[in-house]
């Protein structure tokens, strides 16, 4: 189009400056004739310039909003894209955490203990009865409530696994509430459901557990997640409640 209209100012030019040329002697005359066109057509030059970069700018301010349409878009794909994320993991961690404590379980139902004294006769239990039983035994065993002493009692090497499983759920929630993957209000939901699980004496036993050297770790998160709100204070000796 620009081609177009210049070729029609120049043919137009063209005409005049012949039509001039053989109607008027005075060469000045047709010099400011010529100069005249010249400068109307220098004007209609940059008018048509000046259209053009308005059509650009007119282009650019509309290409900049489309950019910034795609770029909220964008955001918002990325917001939706993070909630579902969170959700899957919610959810991953929803079903490990139930898995972990079926789990726990059946740690608990495999639980047995058979220690035979000599004057107080064999102390027997299985399952979840095995805490009171060995509770009972505490009672004959000269240890006076050093945690260190604990550790090294008869029969107190049943329980490892059951410990370091229970910390590992409990650590797992403390993870996950880190991480963003669950909220605090889940994190007591779901610390509250190990707590339902665990037995008046399972309790006194993990309490004292806790004032060892290798149960040192857990007791930091059972102090954070109050995992002994239910102890019966009555069944706890040696003070040891004082320490949580």
């Amino acid at each position: 189009m620009k081609i177009i209209k210049l070729t029609i100012y120049i043919a137009v030019g063209f005409v005049i400056w012949y039509v001039c040329r053989h109607t008027y002697t005075n060469i000045d005359t047709i010099d400011s004739l010529i100069s005249a066109l010249a400068f109307g057509g220098a004007i209609c030059t940059i008018m048509m310039q000046s259209n053009e970069l308005e059509l650009q700018r007119k282009e650019l301010s509309e290409t900049r909003n489309e950019l910034r349409e795609q770029k909220e878009e964008l955001k918002g794909q990325k917001k939706e894209a993070e909630e579902q994320n969170k959700i899957l993991r919610n959810q991953c961690f929803d079903s490990s955490f139930f898995d972990m404590v079926n789990t726990q379980m059946d740690i608990v139902k495999g639980l047995k203990i058979e220690i035979a004294n000599l004057h107080y006769g064999t102390f027997k239990g299985e399952g979840v009865e095995t805490f009171k039983t060995f509770y009972s035994y505490l009672d004959f065993y000269d240890w006076n409530g050093n945690p260190n002493s604990f550790q090294k009692i008869n029969g107190c090497e049943i329980f490892d696994n059951y410990f370091r499983h229970l910390y590992r759920i409990i650590k797992s929630i403390d993870a996950s509430l880190n991480k963003g993957i669950i909220t605090e209000d889940e994190a007591k939901e779901y610390i509250g459901i190990v707590r339902s699980q665990l037995s008046a004496y399972e309790l006194v036993i993990i309490c004292y557990n806790g004032q060892t050297t290798v149960g040192e770790k857990f007791k930091e998160l059972i102090i954070k997640y109050n995992l002994l709100k239910n102890i019966r204070e009555n069944l706890v000796k040696y003070s040891y409640l004082d320490y949580y």
